[in-house]
């Protein structure tokens, strides 16, 4: 069942340390503040349309129990846990078939510093599987709560998130240029350990009006990653410059 299909030199973390960096996550319904809503299993398929679903490890699983269902998966999607969004990718990228591991958190694979750092554990432990073909990495537009969460030092601390802060309706080139390149970044880790031929970057763009989510491929070479903290860099320079203008 397991390979070493990481990179060379690196060490694979051990069942411990990959269920605490899950748990890194598992507070995420507080970001949407929706506590106690119950988690879903990677395996499982997750909640309704109109509610969330952060997937967590469950408690009585054991290493045994996790590698047998392992041995079936030959996807990994990363997703948010947005209502809107989670069940509809799970649905576009086959997830019936019973073949997709499912990693919904708060903003998908657009993370902080602190939270990347569980990101990379994980991927770490997952790239051991080598019936693995494909990794898909994606977040959404349209107000990512987890993103407006990760920048709320700048003012994004309102439901108009990042459209709010660009003064742009939602899906806006600006919107999804910065979305693209955040996507990007938080790729990096997927392709440290699977490779750039496995893991595939995607937009997803939500329409409420349909109740639909649509995807869009991104091109992970052609496009300049960015961080959350660069982000973050950028729009408190952007605010200070426009102060001090209007100031003037």
């Amino acid at each position: 069942m397991k390979a070493g299909n990481q990179t060379k030199g690196s060490v694979t973390p051990t069942w411990d340390q990959f269920k605490e960096a899950f748990a890194v996550f598992h507070n995420d319904y507080q970001i949407v503040g929706h506590p106690g809503e119950p988690a879903v299993s990677p395996f499982d398929e997750p909640r309704e349309y109109g509610k969330y679903s952060l997937t967590q490890i469950p408690d009585l699983m054991t290493e045994k129990d996790f590698e047998s269902q392992m041995g079936s998966m030959k996807k990994i999607l990363i997703t948010c846990m947005d209502k809107r969004v989670a069940r509809k990718i799970w649905e576009s990228e086959n997830g019936a078939s019973g073949e997709v591991f499912l990693l919904a958190i708060g903003g998908g694979v657009v993370q902080n510093r602190e939270r990347r750092k569980a990101i990379e554990v994980i991927a770490g432990y997952l790239a051991q599987f080598h019936q693995l073909r494909e990794v898909v990495a994606s977040d959404h537009e349209h107000v990512c709560g987890a993103v407006k969460y990760f920048l709320a030092n700048v003012g994004l601390s309102n439901e108009n998130g990042l459209p709010g802060l660009l003064g742009k309706p939602p899906g806006s080139e600006e919107e999804r240029e910065i979305m693209n390149r955040l996507i990007s970044h938080g790729a990096h880790p997927w392709i440290k350990e699977f490779g750039d031929d496995k893991v595939v970057a995607k937009d997803a763009y939500v329409n409420e009006s349909e109740r639909d989510v649509q995807e869009f491929l991104i091109q992970i070479k052609d496009i300049k990653p960015l961080s959350i903290e660069q982000l973050e860099h950028e729009m408190q320079a952007e605010l200070i410059g426009t102060a001090a203008a209007l100031r003037s």
